[in-house]
């Protein structure tokens, strides 16, 4: 079979893994050569080299995520060769006891703490998706009908879904990627979709600010909203599930208002799909997130530095503000993925009046125009521009020099992290280097 990968990332690794080139032949179309090629697979580059793909004859054309559907150029009677490594999972998994999770914010907290919870009653769970493992990595060994699946699933990789996800859960959805979707709805689109393709006996968890939703009350899947009186939620101090109190919200881990959302959902999807287990009070009261969302650094006592780089929204970077209850100094900014910078200013107007906040440090492209938008509506309150190209040590240094003893400097960018770093695990990595050296 002659195969193209369209596109280069862990998932087009992934796709020549499985695959195979000493069993098909294999070629990468990219703007540029990747370094890391595996041997035996041929390349096609330069600026055509998505307009090439109807030439070479394919029998599959596999889409990777950073690559817009509509990029790819081929004649009606070949489109049903495109793919992804999402559907050709789904169509290959062995086990329907697959969950999916998807929103704009909460992804990966939400479908670790599900893996988590299934983990403690002693059952086997693979977890993929946008959190770095391919789906068709999970394939190996092969996945036995027992085994559970959760899949983190992006708009990226929802856009062209042509198969159902059994179970899947959608956290609140706010726009976001404006910058590779074509319209904003294209990337609503993109979230509902995998909701539409359910079925009658497939599970939608969705959270309760989706019930009006036109698109969503046509769907055929079985709903449960939270949170709710009839599934997950908050009340007198207490997680609940239905009238049945789970244990209290003082013994809950993971930190921020806005985890409770995430919370709810999981609790809501996994004790809908296995009952209530003991076990799952201990994980709730281990699990303090995932790496990169409101993670405390250890090791300076004078100052509390948090790493939320992960938030790379203005509304994540908002809400970031809101659980920081000690005055901060926060670092905002990076690469502007054309959201409205309000919820993030807003945010900032408000920990300025509650918490105390002592200044800002705006970074990357649009740490300019950043600092004086925050100047306007903060007057008098420090804020530091620091442009490109310097980076995370001119920031560091610069929330040093406005914070007091016993304050929190706070990373929480609000921004895309693709102007100055490889990823917002790169930007974090340069983050914690700067702040473990002490003047």
């Amino acid at each position: 079979m002659k195969i193209a990968v369209v596109g280069w990332c862990e998932q087009g690794r992934s796709a020549c893994r499985y695959w195979d080139p000493d069993v098909n032949e294999i070629v990468v179309h990219s703007l540029v050569r990747p370094h890391d090629l595996p041997p035996r697979v041929g390349h096609v580059g330069g600026p055509d080299y998505l307009h090439n793909l109807a030439l070479g004859g394919y029998d599959k054309v596999i889409r990777v995520p950073i690559v817009h559907p509509k990029e790819i150029k081929l004649p009606d009677s070949e489109v049903d060769r495109i793919t992804t490594a999402t559907d050709e999972f789904l169509g290959r998994c062995r086990t329907s006891q697959v969950i999916g999770v998807t929103g704009t914010k909460g992804k990966s907290t939400t479908s670790t703490l599900i893996q988590k919870l299934i983990s403690a009653t002693g059952a086997s769970v693979r977890t993929g998706g946008n959190n770095g493992t391919s789906p068709l990595d999970l394939l190996h060994p092969g996945i036995t009908p027992e085994e559970w699946v959760v899949l983190e699933l992006a708009n990226f990789q929802l856009i062209d879904l042509c198969l159902s996800v059994p179970n899947m859960v959608l956290l609140p959805v706010d726009l976001d990627h404006l910058d590779w979707h074509r319209s904003e709805q294209e990337y609503l689109d993109a979230k509902f979709r995998p909701f539409t393709m359910q079925g009658a006996t497939d599970r939608a968890f969705l959270h309760v600010s989706h019930r009006l939703n036109r698109e969503l009350e046509r769907i055929s899947s079985r709903k449960v909203f939270f949170p709710g009186p009839t599934a997950a939620h908050i009340h007198n101090g207490w997680i609940l599930f239905g009238d049945h109190r789970l244990m209290p919200l003082d013994r809950l881990a993971i930190p921020g208002s806005h985890n409770l959302v995430n919370v709810c959902a999981a609790v809501t999807t996994v004790v809908t799909l296995l009952g209530w287990q003991p076990e799952f009070a201990e994980v709730l009261e281990s699990f303090a997130g995932c790496s990169h969302r409101l993670e405390e650094i250890p090791g300076d006592p004078e100052l509390t530095w948090i790493d939320d780089s992960a938030a790379t929204t203005p509304t994540s970077a908002a809400a970031a503000l809101q659980s920081i209850s000690k005055p901060s100094v926060v670092i905002l900014g990076g690469s502007d993925k054309l959201l409205s910078w309000v919820p993030l200013v807003e945010a900032m107007v408000r920990a300025h009046s509650w918490r105390g906040l002592r200044g800002a440090v705006t970074v990357g492209t649009v740490a300019f125009e950043l600092a004086q938008t925050l100047q306007v509506e903060l007057p008098g309150l420090p804020i530091l521009p620091i442009t490109p190209p310097r980076r995370m040590d001119a920031a560091v240094e610069a929330a040093r020099s406005l914070a007091w003893p016993g304050d929190c400097v706070l990373l929480s960018p609000g921004f895309a992290s693709l102007d100055q770093y490889e990823s917002y695990e790169h930007r974090s990595a340069e983050f914690r280097n700067a702040a473990g050296r002490s003047d």
